[in-house]
This record gives structure tokens, sequence and C-alpha cells, in this order.
């Protein structure tokens, strides 16, 4: 699942329920560093820009 703005808890779970995931990726620019919180990674997106 992709798209821009705001992503909840409650979406990301959606979306790993609908598509059968072990787990979710948010790339967000709220963060500084990758973390995992239960089955969802947020990932930096400084980070992701140079994967």
């Amino acid at each position: 699942m992709g798209g821009l703005g705001e992503k909840t808890k409650r979406q990301i779970t959606n979306a790993i329920n609908k598509y059968g995931s072990n787990h979710g990726i948010i790339i967000s620019n709220t963060t500084d560093v990758i973390t995992k919180e239960d089955n969802v990674i947020h990932i930096p997106i400084k980070t992701f820009s140079l994967l």
C-alpha cells in the first residue's frame, strides 16, 4: 500500500491484513532512525532514499 499523507496505525494494519503480509513499512520524515513497533517498521525518508 502506498500513498502520500499521514498514515495511521490502523491504515497500516488494514494493509498488512489485506495483503497477508507479516509486516508493514512506513517511510517517514518524523523519525531519524529505523524503528520497529510491533509489526510496523518506520524508515526515515533520508535512509530510504539511499536504498
